[in-house]
């Protein structure tokens, strides 16, 4: 998700860093919307997923 975020929600840019294709990339992101009821078109869950992940890393950096 952190990879699909940091490429602008760009699904071709994130397979490409990935190295997977981007059907299998779409299959992925859909199972995590689906298990976790969450709506990646919406800019403020974006940032919220992307907060998260930058205090995690803050958070290891201290540790």
């Amino acid at each position: 998700m952190k990879v699909y975020l940091d490429s602008g929600c760009s699904i071709k840019l994130t397979s490409e860093k990935l190295f997977v294709r981007r059907n299998s990339l779409a299959y992925r992101l859909d199972r995590i919307v689906e298990i976790s009821h969450i709506d990646l078109d919406d800019a403020y869950i974006r940032f919220l997923i992307r907060m998260s992940y930058l205090i995690d890393c803050y958070k290891g950096q201290d540790a």
